[in-house]
């Protein structure tokens, strides 16, 4: 998760794509109810996350607010992940 936050450094235009991208797979975490689609969401957000480290733009620094609207959201995305896996853990 912490490659993703690299790529928040993009210019302005693909910065809004890329934390709307963001929002959406937390949003997807969140909305899982068992690990095969928590599995298959992670899986998603790590091709991505890799797609997007190879842009150009993703050695920029990102702004200040903009990192921490990211952050933000890859808490809750983890958050979420967790409290799935945590469920899951007690019914084995």
């Amino acid at each position: 998760m912490l490659s993703v936050l690299a790529i928040v450094g993009c210019k302005q235009s693909s910065t809004s794509n890329v934390l709307e991208k963001l929002d959406t797979f937390s949003n997807a975490m969140c909305a899982c109810t068992n690990k095969l689609c928590a599995d298959k969401v992670n899986a998603d957000l790590t091709k991505w996350g890799e797609e997007m480290a190879r842009s150009p733009e993703s050695d920029q620094k990102p702004r200040p607010d903009v990192a921490k609207h990211a952050a933000d959201m890859m808490t809750r995305y983890a958050e979420c992940m967790t409290k799935l896996m945590m469920a899951g853990a007690g019914n084995a």
